[in-house]
């Protein structure tokens, strides 16, 4: 049976009520596929509003970069729904163990970086400057040699159309180190 099948109770809080409430309505699409996705079993064990919350804090996490503070989070969401942290913590490290994890934290990094510069020579080409930003092609070359070698040529020499499509494939490819693969497929495929 799948997670969206299961009955909620009147006294349980969505996914979208709480991400409101804790002003992260951005992590909603993630969260809900994370919930989709889950176990049933974790609902069963922990309830509906503290899996959501955990899958508000992993999908926060995992597209912003940033941390929810989870007794903050239970301090916050007291009004509507009483949660208990050890609760929401078993549910978040089930959650966390049912879905891909994300790459490591160098390789996002140094997907960043690689934007970053991309984003440099796209602006260094929109201002009609004569030289690109210098960059070491030593620092790209790992993670984007097409990337390295764009910044050794003449900015006129750069089809900008092209380094826009390539800045897009890195941002997926960035989304789907933070997210994991598997979370990253099934968050595109609605």
């Amino acid at each position: 049976m799948a997670q969206n099948d299961l009955p909620a109770r009147e006294s349980e809080t969505s996914v979208e009520t709480i991400a409101a409430r804790l002003e992260a309505t951005d992590a909603v699409p993630v969260a809900n596929v994370i919930l989709e996705t889950s176990d049933d079993d974790i609902v069963r064990q922990c309830g509906r509003s503290a899996t959501a919350l955990a899958a508000v804090r992993i999908a926060w996490r995992r597209t912003q970069r940033g941390e929810i503070d989870r007794e903050d989070a239970c301090s916050r969401l007291a009004g509507d729904v009483e949660l208990d942290l050890a609760t929401v913590a078993h549910a978040e490290a089930m959650l966390e163990y049912s879905i891909c994890s994300p790459a490591p934290d160098e390789e996002i990094r140094a997907l960043r970086r690689a934007i970053v510069a991309g984003h440099e020579i796209l602006a260094a080409i929109e201002n009609d400057r004569a030289n690109g930003p210098r960059l070491s092609g030593s620092v790209f070359a790992d993670v984007d040699p097409s990337l390295a070698a764009l910044a050794t040529l003449p900015l006129d020499r750069i089809d900008e159309a092209e380094l826009r499509a390539h800045l897009q494939r890195l941002e997926a490819d960035l989304e789907m180190a933070r997210l994991g693969v598997e979370l990253y497929a099934a968050v595109h495929e609605e």
